[in-house]
C-alpha cells in the first residue's frame, strides 16, 4: 500500500498497479453515494420537491404579487458532503482515477469559492490530500467546513469566485507569493519546492488568477488539478442531472418538456450541461440563467461581468439570462 508523501516526487505516490484498488475505494466510498447512471436509470437521486404554495405565499405577502405557476426545486444539500458541487467533483475525480492520472497519496489542488472544496474533503477517505485556493472573503462557515473536512486552505486576497481579475503590481505580487509559500508550509507541504518556483507564483499573482495558481501548485507538488472551469466531466455531471430530473417528473406523470429550468452560474457546468440535455431531448432551449446584479460578490455565483471568457459560459444555449438584486 502506498504511503502519503506530500512534497516528494511523483514516484512516491501509488503505482500504476494500484489504480484498480483506488478505483474500487473511490466507487465504494464516493461513487456509490452520488447520483450516476446504473442499470439504465439514475441512482441516488436528490429530492425534487414542490415549493409552489410557499413561493406563491411569499410573492403575495412580501411583494404583493400574485403568481400562478408550478415551481419545483432540487434539494442538492442531500448530496454527500452537503455541497452542491459533489456531482462534478465526483465525476471529475472518477474519470481521473480510472485513467490512472490520480494515484493514492497525491495532493489535489483546486480554486474554489468553497463548494467544490467541501466536496473534495471526501477524497481524504480514499488516501488523497485535498487543498483549495480560496478568497479570504469567503464566509467564516466555509472555512470552518473546509477545516472540518480536512481540506488544506491557501487564502488569497481576491474576489470570492475564482476568476482572473485586475493585474497586481509586481511588489504586491511578490508579497502574495511569499504569503502563499508560507501557507503551503503551514499545510505540511515542502516550502522549498514552492520557493524554487517563486517567480512563477509571482507571475500568476500579477495576473491575479487563482485558477492558474491551483494548476501551478499541482505541477510543483506532482499533484492533480481538477480544473473544474474547463473539465468536460463538469458538463457530464449535469447531463446526468437533466436525466435525473426527467425521470423524477415522469414518475409524477409529468414531462420535463412542459417545464423551464432556472439555475445560477458558478463554473457554468450546471447551465451548459442542463441546456445541452434539454436541447437534445426537446429540440429547443429551456434553461434560464440567473446572475446577481453587477458589483455584487456572492459566494459561488457569478455576475455576468465575471463570466466573460469562461469556457462554459454559453449564452447561445440559454433560453434567457436574468440579473437580480441578490
Amino acid at each position: 500500500m502506498a504511503t502519503l508523501k506530500i512534497g516528494s516526487n511523483a514516484e512516491g505516490y501509488g503505482k500504476a498497479n494500484d489504480v484498480g484498488e483506488l478505483v474500487y475505494k473511490f466507487e465504494k466510498v464516493v461513487w456509490s453515494k452520488v447520483p450516476h447512471v446504473e442499470g439504465g436509470m439514475v441512482v441516488n437521486k436528490t429530492p425534487l420537491v414542490d415549493l409552489s404554495a410557499e413561493l406563491r405565499a411569499a410573492a403575495r405577502d412580501l411583494y404583493n404579487k400574485n403568481i400562478d405557476c408550478e415551481i419545483l426545486a432540487k434539494e442538492e444539500w442531500f448530496l454527500p458532503s452537503g455541497s452542491i458541487k459533489m456531482r462534478p467533483a465526483a465525476c471529475i475525480m472518477h474519470d481521473a482515477i480510472e485513467k490512472g492520472i490520480v494515484r493514492e497519496g497525491m495532493p489535489v489542488f483546486e480554486a474554489t469559492s468553497g463548494n467544490f472544496g467541501i466536496s473534495m474533503g471526501y477524497m481524504k477517505e480514499i488516501g488523497l490530500r485535498p487543498f483549495v485556493v480560496v478568497s479570504r472573503k469567503v464566509y467564516d462557515g466555509v472555512g470552518r467546513e473546509l477545516n472540518r473536512n480536512g481540506v488544506g486552505i491557501i487564502y488569497l486576497n481576491t474576489e470570492i469566485c475564482p476568476t482572473p481579475g485586475h493585474a497586481n503590481a509586481k511588489s504586491q505580487s511578490e508579497l502574495m507569493a511569499d504569503d502563499i509559500i508560507s501557507q503551503l508550509k503551514r499545510n505540511g507541504l515542502d516550502a522549498a519546492r514552492a520557493y524554487g518556483r517563486r517567480e512563477e507564483i509571482v507571475e500568476v499573482m500579477e495576473r491575479n488568477n487563482p485558477m492558474d495558481l491551483a494548476v501551478l501548485l499541482a505541477k510543483i507538488y506532482d499533484g492533480f488539478c481538477p480544473r473544474q472551469y474547463e473539465n468536460m466531466n463538469n458538463i457530464k455531471a449535469y447531463l446526468t442531472l437533466g436525466r435525473e430530473i426527467e425521470e423524477q417528473l415522469e414518475g409524477m406523470g409529468k414531462s420535463l418538456g412542459d417545464y423551464s429550468i432556472v439555475c445560477t452560474f458558478g463554473t457554468g457546468g450546471t447551465s451548459t450541461g442542463l441546456s445541452e440535455y434539454y436541447a437534445e431531448r426537446f429540440g429547443r432551449k429551456g434553461v434560464f440563467v440567473v446572475f446577481p446584479e453587477a458589483g455584487q460578490d456572492v459566494a459561488g455565483i457569478r455576475t455576468k461581468e465575471m463570466v466573460r471568457g469562461l469556457k462554459f459560459y454559453r449564452p447561445d444555449k440559454y433560453a434567457g439570462e436574468l440579473e437580480i438584486n441578490w
